[in-house]
């Protein structure tokens, strides 16, 4: 699923800090989140949609850690 704004920008959830508000903003269905560099942005999806999106950004965050520190320890011959 994409994270959108109404302008059809498509926002990666690993750059979104935290949940401002959800439900509706001044009447219009979505979610209000601060992104990483402090930017505010409107998203036309659901807080639910966006939680999730959020969740699965930050599991393959961890499955990428692990894989370069695995990397790391395999070039130095520690395995």
């Amino acid at each position: 699923m994409e994270l959108k704004t109404p302008s059809g920008r498509i926002i990666d959830a690993n750059h979104i800090d935290y949940i401002l508000w959800g439900k509706t903003v001044s009447g219009i269905p979505g979610t209000l989140v601060q992104l990483k560099t402090g930017d505010e942005v409107f998203l036309d999806n659901s807080e639910e949609e966006v939680i999730r999106e959020m969740n699965e950004a930050s599991d393959q965050s961890a499955v990428h850690r692990t894989t370069d520190d695995v990397s790391w320890v395999d070039n130095l011959g520690l395995h």
